[in-house]
Formats: C-alpha cells, sequence, structure tokens
C-alpha cells in the first residue's frame, strides 16, 4: 500500500511540475500575441522551428502560436484531471484525518 501511495504521490508532483511547464509556456505565447496586437506587428518574424530560425510572414506565426495555445490548454485539462484522479486514489488508499467534506472541496479544487 505505501509503495503504491508513494507512486501516485510521485505522479501528481510531476504531473504538477507539467503543468506549470505548460502554463510557463502559455504565458510566453501571450506575451508575443499582446505585444503583437499593442503594436504594429512587422510583416515577417523569425521564428524558431525544429531546430531552425525561419522567417515567416507574421499571421502565420500568429496562427501557429495560437494553435500552440489551444493544444497546451487541452495538456492541462488532461493533466489536471489526472491529478485529480490520483489525489482521490492516494486519499482512498491512505485516508487522512481530515473531514470528508474537507477532502472532497480539496479534491475538487484541485482540478482547477
Amino acid at each position: 500500500r505505501l509503495a503504491e501511495a508513494e507512486a501516485l504521490a510521485e505522479a501528481v508532483l510531476q504531473d504538477q511540475n507539467q503543468v506549470l511547464e505548460y502554463q510557463k509556456r502559455q504565458a510566453a505565447n501571450r506575451e508575443l500575441l499582446a505585444k503583437w496586437r499593442r503594436e504594429k506587428s512587422p510583416e515577417k518574424a523569425y521564428m524558431y522551428l525544429g531546430g531552425f530560425f525561419l522567417k515567416l510572414p507574421t499571421a502565420h506565426i500568429n496562427s501557429v502560436v495560437q494553435k500552440d495555445q489551444d493544444r497546451l490548454q487541452e495538456w492541462i485539462d488532461v493533466t489536471r484531471s489526472k491529478i485529480k484522479h490520483n489525489m482521490a486514489e492516494l486519499q482512498r488508499i491512505l485516508p487522512s484525518e481530515r473531514p470528508k467534506k474537507v477532502v472532497e472541496l480539496l479534491l475538487k479544487n484541485n482540478g482547477k
């Protein structure tokens, strides 16, 4: 039981770190999109793709960045649901001394 709980706890920590990494990428993408909305964006800009810097039309880069934002949000949602599931499983394996309502509230808020 303890080994299973330890594995679940490790998975939760890894997933939480992964969500943070996704959120950092989202923030960087948001900064770029906001900058280009505030200022006149150049006709073409450089983008790093697969080990190369390519000069591409800004509209294309915007499209790629927006798709990346959508994909990142999907990954964040999936990862958060995994965290919620693993937390519920941890609670089942090692019930805490907290009242059941508090545990339910924590699990509910963890999924956001």
